[in-house]
């Protein structure tokens, strides 16, 4: 049963983030205002191929945020018109919504299929072409859910669970593990949804939660599965599965990485061991002190001999689900290359994107890089002619040759730290990376390398993100709640 001190705390929380009518006025104004000028503009093109404009996700649902600045508009299309298909929203229709709407700023997106951003008196409109189709079983496309699972959501929720969703939202907001978006691998606004039906409240999730485990746990609202087995095989390499409702062979929590995973659950554990209003509010940001953060970035960098590789890309697709997609493959590429030459340093690195989504980088850093060493792998002692050759060709190698328990001979070599450039940018060469384009390298062993890029926009923004990136305590304010 929840205490007291938790139901405050949720109260109090609450009031902060339920919309007013004014903020829910400001939405349905804008939808209606975008639905009228889309019946204009497609009204002598396409009105006979259109089934329905219609208003969806959470603005739709009702558990939307105070301030939230987003709606859904969905396009539906009848799905039996011949000429109506993927392609066609991309080359026919996208442009004529482009056009439509060529008096407001306008962002081509992707999910299944292209749909654009509008941004109207401050409110971001995504307007999304789907297919009515009469039921899921039916879909074309992936968005094609989206209106079934907005209809379970509406008739499965109670007043008061919307507001459970509004907490567990910016809870989840507050640990930036809200979005399904590959930038982000979290709880999706569904999802967040789907787990207050689950368990009714925000408290009774966050007690379940405890009890998850990782690549073991299935949560069948519906009981469309015999056991948890077999729904487990079902979605094999899912770290948590919560089985769609609306699609039984979906689920809902694909997105989620293992890494936000464990993070949800030691916030819950934190929790409901010590509650606080803390977990609800965003950290207060501070006004960066750059003369501290460039000190701090040179004491980490000398004090831990460490070198950073900065690996900048321009954009020339700036769409984000592509964008961090392909970042985060040639991450795990280039670390996992450099692991495989049996590096004795493990290298660390992330990825960033500037705010106008015009460049990237790829950080990696590598700890004591003035005596980066690599084990090689000889031939088999026994193997006597290539034992020798081996051996005399590594005959100034730094450590060794010796006979490991294998049979093996082996040395350990020093390394150039500009093998680590070589490295990766073999890598970069022969992944295919439509969305960026390769600039140069940065080997940096102190904040003066990075002065090349002093001048652009973004700088500020880079070398704060760089400390961090040093500093790695995403967890510090976790930490203080202890």
């Amino acid at each position: 049963m929840m205490n007291s001190t938790v139901n405050n705390i949720f109260q109090q929380v609450l009031e902060k983030i339920k919309p007013s009518e004014e903020d829910r006025l400001k939405l349905y104004k804008t939808y209606e205002y975008v639905k009228n000028k889309l019946s204009e503009c497609l009204r002598n093109i396409l009105w006979e191929k259109l089934a329905d404009i219609s208003l969806q996700g959470s603005v739709a649902k009702d558990t939307f945020l105070r301030g939230q600045s987003d709606i859904d508009v969905f396009l539906l299309f009848k799905p039996h018109v011949d000429i109506i298909s993927s392609e066609w929203f991309e080359n026919e229709l996208i442009p004529l919504l482009l056009k439509c709407f060529s008096d407001y700023k306008c962002v081509l997106n992707y999910a299944s299929h292209p749909y654009i951003t509008v941004y109207i008196n401050n409110i971001e409109v995504n307007i999304v072409p789907a297919f009515k189709v009469e039921s899921p079983e039916k879909i074309i496309s992936a968005v094609d859910r989206t209106p079934f699972h907005t209809e379970y959501v509406k008739t499965h929720l109670n007043e008061k669970q919307k507001d459970e969703v509004r907490l567990l939202k910016k809870f989840l907001r507050t640990w930036n593990i809200y979005g399904a978006e590959i930038e982000v691998q979290g709880f999706s606004g569904y999802l967040a949804e789907l787990l207050i039906i689950a368990y009714g409240n925000l408290y009774n999730l966050l007690k379940n939660a405890l009890s998850w485990r990782a690549f073991k746990t299935c949560i069948d609202i519906e009981g469309y599965y015999k056991s948890s087995k077999e729904c487990l095989n079902n979605f094999k390499g899912s770290v948590l599965v919560v089985v769609d409702p609306v699609d039984p062979k979906r689920n809902a929590a694909a997105a989620l990485s293992l890494k936000n995973f464990s993070l949800f659950k030691l916030l819950a554990k934190t929790f409901l061991e010590k509650p606080s209003v803390e977990f609800f509010l965003n950290e207060y940001e501070e006004k960066i002190d750059f003369e501290i953060v460039k000190k701090y970035i040179d004491y980490r960098l000398h004090n831990y001999d460490s070198c950073l590789y900065v690996l900048m890309f321009n954009v020339i697709k700036p769409i984000p689900d592509i964008i961090w997609g392909q970042l985060n493959r040639l991450k795990s590429s280039i670390v996992n290359t450099l692991k495989s030459q049996n590096l004795i340093n493990d290298p660390y690195a992330d990825v960033w994107v500037s705010q106008n989504f015009d460049k990237a980088a790829l950080v990696l850093e590598v700890m004591h890089c003035s005596n980066i060493y690599k084990i090689h792998k000889g031939p088999y002692a026994f193997d006597t002619t290539n034992a020798l050759l081996f051996m005399t060709k590594n005959r100034n190698s730094d450590i060794g040759p010796w006979i490991g328990d294998d049979g093996r001979l082996y040395v350990i070599k020093r390394l150039n730290p500009g093998t680590i450039t070589k490295s990766a940018t073999e890598v970069i060469k022969v992944t295919s990376l439509s969305g960026l384009k390769f600039e140069n390298v940065i080997v940096v062993s102190s904040l003066k390398d990075l002065q090349c890029l002093e001048n652009n926009y973004y700088y500020n923004d880079f070398i704060a993100w760089i400390s961090k990136f040093l500093e790695r305590k995403p967890l510090k304010k976790l930490l203080n709640l202890i």
